[in-house]
């Protein structure tokens, strides 16, 4: 019998150690799977419908009202009262960030109608030295030379995938892509990543004071970025959309004709274009609104699952593995916008100028989100205190954004000690093979990152 228990122990504490793990294991590759989906079916939606782009911004936050409604009655019902019941809300922060989320969003849909996928790609990685710069401004952090260095490095390769529209060059693959790359267009889309770093800080700085359930953030985010957006339907009507402009006079009829397109009924017939025009500026896009709803379905779908994984992985792991799943999602969506299974008809090659820009960002990214980490291990200093894995917890919350995002998450990485300073930073950046020797102790520098309190 006392042999018996023991092997029944030791299957039991296998199992124990085995399980976490597994779950663990689903959880990123849903995680990775869904971030490469989220970013695909961004652009078939806009592909789909590029000629209603205010109404996907707006209809890509509305789903989120429900979704997290349902999530909120069910912890309600389900779930005993947290510590945070019947705390009041920051609503002016919660309303604040919902402005700058909801610029963001229809920035982003704005440009990417006109912005290949590809470059999509590329152009969401400047949200790394915005963020860096807002950090700076409004949380004080400070940065060493090897920060700014990749900072400088991503820059640069935006820089590259952009050339060949600041130089009036068109690529060879532009000649057989399904969309069209415009640089305004791609300023815009580029314009984007302002408001919604500066959104991502914000709310590391304004609530890391609040005790809050990361859904019940979500809902009143969602709620106020719903309302803000209803009154930025005046954007579309600007001059310098050229062909995506909306006359005043139809204004009153965006959301009704968006709805309609979404359930297949073409509204432009005429004095628009049957396919992309290379070279020129493009005439409105002939609606092709059959099947519309199931690439914009799909997207939702994946935005959702996208956010859920996302706290999942964090607050089950921590940054180490975020950081190494958001690192690996560049390249597998940059080649997943060149592949048939999943962009159909739309799939487009791969140019030298893309090629060399996400090798250059990779550059970058692999810089940025690992030097840091190991100078700290190196330092003694990676081990963090009670009050420090608190703002980590928040800082990982902060990179929850609802609605037609698909900005490169970030977690700020910004210790109570401030940057390495003194002995510790001279042995770091003076002894580089030091750095290979403790590299595997990243991978063993595992926090429990949660949500708001």
């Amino acid at each position: 019998m006392t042999g018996g228990n023991r092997s029944h122990k030791t299957t039991a504490e296998r199992l124990d150690r085995w399980l976490p793990r597994s779950v663990l294991g689903v959880y990123a590759c849903a995680l990775l799977f869904s971030a490469v989906c989220n970013a695909v079916f961004f652009k078939r939606m806009t592909n789909a419908m590029p000629n209603y782009p205010y109404f996907l911004s707006q209809v890509t936050t509305w789903i989120y009202l429900p979704v997290l409604g349902i999530v909120l009655v069910f912890m309600r019902v389900f779930e005993q009262p947290g510590r945070t019941a019947g705390a009041p809300l920051p609503q002016f922060k919660l309303a604040l960030v919902g402005l700058l989320e909801a610029f963001a969003g229809i920035c982003t849909v704005l440009g990417g109608v006109y912005t290949r996928g590809t470059t999509q790609m590329i152009l969401v990685q400047a949200s790394i030295p915005m963020t860096m710069l807002w950090s700076g401004l409004i949380l004080g952090a400070r940065y060493v030379a090897h920060q700014f260095f990749a900072a400088g490095i991503i820059i640069l390769g935006a820089l590259v995938v952009l050339a060949p529209r600041i130089l009036g060059v068109t690529p060879a693959a532009e000649e057989n892509a399904g969309t069209i790359d415009l640089l305004f267009f791609n300023l815009v889309f580029l314009t984007a990543q302002v408001p919604q770093s500066l959104a991502h800080v914000y709310k590391e700085y304004a609530l890391r004071r609040h005790e809050l359930n990361v859904f019940v953030t979500m809902f009143y985010i969602a709620w106020y970025q719903s309302l803000i957006g209803m009154c930025l339907i005046p954007v579309n009507c600007m001059p310098m959309f050229g062909a995506a402009r909306v006359a005043l006079p139809q204004v009153p009829d965006l959301l009704l004709n968006g709805c309609k397109c979404l359930l297949g009924k073409d509204i432009i017939h005429s004095g628009c274009e049957q396919g992309p025009g290379i070279g020129r500026p493009p005439l409105p896009l002939c609606d092709r609104c059959a099947g519309a709803w199931r690439p914009v379905a799909m997207y939702m779908v994946a935005n959702i699952l996208y956010n859920i994984f996302g706290i999942l992985v964090i607050k089950h792991s921590g940054a180490t593995l975020y950081a190494m799943l958001m690192t690996l999602r560049l390249p597998l969506v940059s080649f997943a916008f060149c592949m048939p299974f999943f962009m159909g008809d739309e799939a487009q090659p791969m140019d030298w100028f893309d090629f060399v820009g996400l090798f250059v960002i990779l550059i970058g990214l692999f810089v940025y989100r690992w030097e840091e980490r190991l100078g700290r291990q190196l330092a003694g200093d990676v081990s963090m205190s009670t009050s420090q894995d608190a703002d980590r917890e928040q800082a990982a919350s902060a990179n929850v954004a609802v609605g037609p995002i698909v900005s490169e998450p970030l977690l700020l990485d910004i210790p109570a000690s401030g940057p390495l300073s003194g002995p510790a930073a001279r042995g770091w950046t003076s002894q580089p093979w030091r750095r290979l020797i403790n590299w595997a102790h990243v991978f063993r520098s595992r926090g429990s990152y949660g949500t708001f309190g």
